[in-house]
């Protein structure tokens, strides 16, 4: 049996698994469609995801999933509004790795980690270092020596004062024993145009952020931030930080989440449905073209995930001064 009919064998068991978990629910659940908060404008790698989710939605949930974007800072607004909705199912939220790292600084009114119920861990991409294809620096290596001997020349910017690329680097930078300069910009576009337009030396980012100019020759991608190497075509060949000894990881999952309390019958339908979609053949197969890789995990595994990168997050954030820094500019 190859590859492709194992994955449709899977499918077809977790559908049969999904219809029982939704016969043992309450009949009248759901009894119309339900709403998935995007807490993101549309266009990345999380609403696509989402809209990927939504082909298979009347199969695997009963009803249709309407994908609503309610972006705003910095993705709290849409979270906030999952946590303050009714646990009746009908309102869920993308939640990403963000909201995990966001409630480390203080700024944020809830703690997502506790304050939402996990439903399903769908996806998880590394983040990726990235120069300009005419760089001088051809391996992480020529990199950090660059780095180490140039103290505060070598530049790279991110998206956010305090985002997980912004601590990524500097996490390397201590475990490297090198001095560089963050350079913030407002978004991700921003930081692409400042890196293509040579303002800036590199960006850390997950590799659908600039897949297209990867494809086109514009970019070097010098390092995967993960204990594994990534799985797709254009990154297979790229070694992990972790590989040259530095072990730094950072990495960018999507999964679903819903406010707390649901009652239990919906929570079982919920999960099994959300797990048959991740097993469907095409939907895994769009997610890869996409640079997503699909990672499915249940509600228990997904909340460990939560807490631990979590309490990672802010053990690097404390030693990088990282914490301290954005706080001082409260």
């Amino acid at each position: 049996m190859d590859k492709l009919s194992r994955r449709r064998l899977l499918a077809a068991a977790l559908a049969l698994a999904a219809g029982a978990a939704f016969a043992q629910a309450d009949s009248k659940y759901p009894a119309r469609p339900i709403t998935l908060i995007v807490p993101f404008a549309p266009g990345g790698s999380t609403d696509l995801l989402a809209r990927l989710m939504k082909k298979y939605a009347p199969r695997h949930l009963g009803q249709d999933l309407v994908i609503v974007n309610k972006p705003g800072a910095g993705a709290t607004v849409g979270w906030n509004e999952v946590v303050a909705a009714a646990p009746d199912g009908y309102t869920l939220g993308a939640v990403t790795s963000s909201a995990a790292i966001r409630p480390v600084y203080g700024d944020t009114r809830y703690n997502y980690v506790t304050a939402l119920e996990p439903i399903a861990w769908v996806s998880t991409i590394p983040q990726v270092l990235a120069v300009r294809a005419d760089a001088p620096w051809k391996t992480i290596e020529d990199l950090v020596r660059y780095a180490r001997e140039n103290p505060g020349k070598f530049t790279y910017g991110h998206s956010g004062l305090g985002n997980s690329s912004h601590v990524a680097m500097e996490t390397l930078a201590r475990s490297a024993n090198v001095k560089w300069t963050q350079i913030p910009y407002n978004s991700g576009a921003q930081v692409l145009t400042g890196l293509l337009g040579g303002q800036i030396d590199a960006t850390v980012a997950t590799p659908v952020e600039f897949s297209g100019q990867l494809a086109a020759g514009k970019l070097r991608v010098l390092a995967v931030f993960a204990e594994k190497r990534f799985d797709a075509p254009l990154f297979r060949d790229v070694p992990t930080v972790a590989e040259k000894g530095w072990p730094v990881e950072s990495l960018s999952w999507n999964g679903v989440a819903a406010p707390k309390n649901l009652p239990p019958a919906v929570r079982n339908h919920l999960v099994a449905g959300f797990r048959a979609i991740a097993a469907e053949p095409e939907f895994i197969e769009a997610a890869q073209q996409a640079g997503l890789a699909i990672t499915y995990a249940g509600p228990e595994a997904f909340r460990a995930k939560w807490k631990s990168d979590q309490e990672s997050f802010l053990k690097n954030a404390t030693e990088t001064g990282i914490l301290a820094l954005v706080k001082s500019q409260k």
